[in-house]
């Protein structure tokens, strides 16, 4: 499958007290021949459904110089920000810290994380039985060969595949030949397994994807023409859906069904704001390119190939594409549209109050096109940009991981199948698997770097970009308190890291035990606030400074 990738620039300067910028074509580029599986966790190679994309804006104003990539994935691991940052540094000049690069968090890009983890240990459970510690040599090579393939599309070299299959032989020789708890065994060998070959695979499609990151800068800066930019915000309302619900139990839980008798209400808000800037070129003053977000997961497409007879795993862009082709269909071919998502850790597409949600490619395309209706609907009222003023601010904060109490921790290490909240089973792996994977962070830092990075595109027009998937309340906080009056928060940007969730505390503190989205977060309940505090004082930063 042949990717391609999308070069946008943006050159900022004065031309007779207007902003211009610069546009980019479509480019080629190589065949990506790694992650094989999708980010939807299904390890199958299915169709190409939508193009997977990049999308790479360069922001020019004298020397100062800023970019963002967008990307057709999932997420976009740190070690391949790292090296894309590094290599655009050296060859284009664009300083690494001043680059901000985002999944859109479609779940049917390839998988570049090795998290497919409900299929991993469904899959070595099957293979694996009830006799894990007395599997061969020979059986453990053939496993890691299969996953191997099934996350990179090839095959490793001989020697790191021995390397990896002793380092787990080894650790599974000091287990039981038969142990008490063969769940909480198979359990520890699937993310023992993980966790040796994610080292090769990161290390391998971070070179790969960030050459590819590297090729859309390099032709996005070739391609330079001026264009001059306005702001606007419009509400698409009946699309998002807080997931989280209020029961009559007095519990919280996530996505509990349609039509649940048991409902009582939503558990938090929606945020139906679409913000947008509009690029044209200059003179002509075409419309040659836009920047929007808005807040619900890209994930509409799941499932929906299945339903219609095709593999699950297609590859797709879901609705940003649909939103690509509604804008295209205004403005022509040629026109680009670059989205990133809003703040949604909390937020999907799912109506629960109805039982007659297709879940189809149609709802994918309502969505698209109900973005692009709202930006169409919106543009009379946006305000153009007097003059650019291009600057860009950036700060890493230490977050504290979270915590757990001494039954937790005991449970967590010693408990395997027990349910310590009667929980559902995957609520209870998952608290399982967020107690070993945070205690094990815990020994290296009591706290995790996020870094926070704060664009100036005008006097009033920002964005913000930040990694991990935040709740709906910190996005809106953070529009809310701008400074500016136009502010976009896109996420998933510039890490990922498994518990990525980021709850609010009142999030928090309201739920112990029912719902995923704070299971599986690694942050204690000071993490939303450090990072809303420090978006907005960087935001402040820039309005103040000329």
């Amino acid at each position: 499958m042949k990717i391609t990738f999308m070069a946008i620039v943006f050159a900022l300067c004065y031309c007779l007290f207007l902003s211009s910028c610069s546009v980019g074509a479509r480019e080629e580029a190589a065949e990506l021949k790694v992650g094989a599986a999708t980010a939807g966790m299904y390890p199958t190679r299915g169709p190409e459904q939508h193009p997977l994309l990049a999308k790479a804006i360069i922001f020019q104003q004298g020397e100062e110089k800023a970019a963002l990539v967008m990307c057709d994935q999932c997420f976009v691991l740190r070690p391949t920000v790292e090296m894309a940052r590094k290599q655009a540094e050296e060859k284009l000049g664009i300083p690494a810290d001043h680059i901000a690069i985002a999944g859109t968090h479609t779940h049917q890009g390839r998988d570049r994380r090795l998290y497919a983890s409900s299929w991993l240990a469904r899959n070595f459970s099957q293979n694996l039985g009830m006799k894990l510690p007395g599997q061969s040599q020979e059986e453990i090579n053939k496993l890691l060969t299969k996953a191997l393939q099934d996350q990179l599309g090839r095959e490793l070299p001989a020697e790191a595949l021995q390397r990896i299959a002793t380092e787990i032989s080894k650790e599974l020789a000091t287990k039981s030949a038969e142990p008490e708890n063969a769940s909480a065994l198979r359990h520890d060998f699937s993310e023992l397994l993980k966790e040796k070959l994610s080292e090769v695979i990161i290390a391998t499609l971070s070179e790969e994807f960030s050459a590819q990151i590297l090729q859309a800068l390099a032709a996005a800066q070739a391609r330079l023409q001026p264009v001059q930019f306005k702001a606007g915000t419009g509400e698409l309302v009946g699309h998002a859906c807080n997931r989280r619900f209020f029961m009559k139990d007095g519990s919280i839980k996530y996505n509990p069904g349609a039509m649940n008798p048991e409902i009582v209400r939503p558990a938090g808000p929606v945020d139906p704001e679409v913000g947008f800037i509009l690029f044209s070129s200059v003179p002509e003053n075409r419309p040659v390119a836009s920047l929007s977000s808005f807040a619900m997961h890209v994930c509409t497409i799941e499932g929906a190939a299945a339903r219609e007879g095709e593999e699950m795993s297609v590859y797709a862009a879901d609705y940003p594409f649909c939103l690509q082709l509604a804008l295209e269909k205004e403005f022509g071919k040629d026109f680009v549209s670059i989205f990133g998502q809003g703040a949604c850790g909390d937020i999907n597409h799912v109506d629960v109050s109805r039982n007659d949600q297709k879940g189809d490619r149609a709802e994918t395309a309502r969505h698209g096109e109900g973005i692009a209706r709202v930006m169409l609907a919106s543009l009379p009222a946006a305000e153009p940009a007097q003059q650019p003023a291009l600057a860009v601010r950036v700060e890493t904060i230490q977050v504290p991981l979270k915590s757990f109490t001494k039954e937790e921790l005991e449970w967590g290490k010693h408990g395997g199948g027990s349910n310590l909240y009667n929980e559902a089973p995957r609520m209870r792996d998952t608290r399982r698997g967020n107690i070993l994977m945070v205690e094990e962070l815990r020994q290296q830092s009591p706290t995790q770097t996020i870094e926070v990075q704060a664009f100036r595109l005008s006097e009033d027009i920002a964005f913000v970009a930040l990694p991990g998937e935040l709740f709906v309340e910190i996005g809106m906080a953070i529009k809310e308190g701008s400074p500016f009056k136009y502010t976009q928060v896109i996420t998933i940007a510039n890490d990922w890291f498994r518990g990525d969730y980021i709850p609010t505390r009142a999030a928090i503190e309201q739920e112990v035990r029912n719902s995923y989205n704070i299971l599986d977060s690694r942050f204690g309940p000071e993490c939303s606030e450090m990072i809303i505090a420090t978006s907005l004082k960087l935001l402040k930063e820039l309005k103040e400074t000329p």
